[in-house]
């Protein structure tokens, strides 16, 4: 009773301002439901509208709801807006009431039956709204219909003078003419570029780019960019000498390099800061280029390394990574079908730290390294597995194994990017 006594003295004795920032750092929900619920002073100082810093909005929330809610968050600095239908009329309350806004995401699912949701957005108002807001940094605009792609991807880094990180993955109007008007005007500054996923042809392939935009791109942003995620098809070795100067990347995503060769992967290792690595659909990369790789210096601080459907990636090479990058925390080899238990096997032995493991499309006697886990793996999380050459039930690790590892998530799902 006497320390109940004392903590409410405390929290009386608390001056307006110190709640008003701690309240600053909790979500919409929190406060509302929360916070506003605790006490009369705690119910009042919830309806400062200064404590409204970030907001998502998804499918569902009426369209006057919104809005009434950004007339009243003038200190909003992040908005994510999930496949709304209303996105323009929201944009256009946006540019009036929203201007310290930072960061600004507008995404629809990837399921295509929910891309009805979102409309098309009008390129003069989100233009509109990106020049109202001066202090805006971050920009995502994912899975949308543009009006005027043309002008929009002309003008969008002109408007957003201080974007330090532009993320249009999945646009389908974004193709190489209009990379090579983004990358014109971004600014030298920009931190995080992520271009993947362009328009398809009528046969459902993807429209590959040229070199020359990316080459730009590299050129412009070798000093800054630490964050690359870039669709690789029809780009060649001559892209990698480039993209490979940008000495300060971190995290590097090359989907569907098809025509890079070894020469060109090898030029990874010239990057020493690289913790994330994602490389898909490497069709002309050797099991030399791959061992070469992974036994450079420069890749002992993996963390993070995704390779998809490559034909190469063998026993020998997974043996070679495990004792060069023993840092690796997140390991995903979808697709990667030459492998067997004996390569993840000692992959176990080394890389002890890993906490998600993805072996979803491998073979089935890939599971036979699985009674390891518990033992080897200690803190891993999540394991996904599928075997592509057994029936849905077959090749599936026992229940049994894992049953000291009651955090551990098993899935047989997984969704190729």
């Amino acid at each position: 009773m006497k320390s109940e006594t004392i903590l409410d003295d405390f929290s009386a004795r608390l001056p307006d301002e110190l709640l008003n920032y701690v309240f600053s750092l909790l979500s919409l929900r929190d406060i509302k439901h929360n916070v506003a619920r605790v006490c009369k002073r705690w119910y009042y100082l919830s309806k400062n509208p200064g404590l409204v810093k970030c907001i998502y909005f998804g499918p569902v929330q009426p369209t006057d709801v919104i809005l009434r809610v950004l007339r009243q968050s003038p200190s909003l600095v992040k908005l994510t807006l999930y496949s709304r239908k209303d996105i323009n009329m929201i944009l256009e309350e946006v540019a009036v009431s929203n201007r310290k806004l930072i960061t600004l995401k507008i995404n629809t699912a990837r399921d295509s039956s929910e891309m009805s949701r979102l409309c098309e957005l009008k390129t003069e108002i989100i233009l509109q709204a990106i020049r109202a807001c001066p202090a805006l940094k971050n920009l995502s605009i994912k899975r949308t219909i543009i009006n005027h792609p043309d002008e929009f991807f002309q003008e969008v880094a002109k408007a957003g003078t201080s974007l330090r990180k532009i993320n249009f993955n999945h646009s389908v109007q974004l193709g190489t003419q209009q990379l090579n008007n983004l990358v014109t005007h971004c600014s030298q500054y920009l931190e995080d570029f992520r271009v993947y996923c362009l328009s398809f042809n009528r046969i459902g392939s993807v429209t590959p780019y040229i070199d020359e935009p990316v080459i730009m791109a590299a050129k412009k942003l070798y000093r800054t960019l630490t964050v690359l995620k870039l669709n690789m098809l029809g780009l060649t070795d001559i892209a990698m000498e480039h993209i490979t100067n940008c000495s300060e990347i971190v995290s590097l995503h090359l989907y569907r390099m098809v025509n890079v060769h070894d020469e060109g992967l090898l030029l990874i290792s010239r990057l020493p800061k690289l913790q994330r690595l994602v490389v898909t659909v490497p069709r002309a990369i050797t099991i030399n280029g791959w061992s070469t790789l992974f036994a450079e210096p420069n890749l002992r601080p993996l963390t993070h390394l995704t390779i998809s459907n490559s034909y190469t990636f063998e026993d020998t090479v997974i043996s070679i990574l495990s004792e060069n990058c023993t840092q690796i925390k997140s390991l995903s080899l979808p697709g990667c079908r030459k492998l067997s238990n004996l390569g993840v096997s000692s992959m176990m032995d080394k890389c002890h730290s890993i906490t998600h493991l993805n072996l979803f499309s491998t073979r089935a006697i890939v599971a036979e390294a699985f009674t390891e886990i518990p033992r080897k793996l200690p803190k891993l999380k999540k394991l996904i597995f599928r075997a592509v050459d057994k029936q849905t039930d077959c090749g599936l690790p026992s229940p049994s194994i894992f049953h000291n590892m009651p955090s551990l998530q098993f899935t047989q799902h997984y969704r190729y990017p």
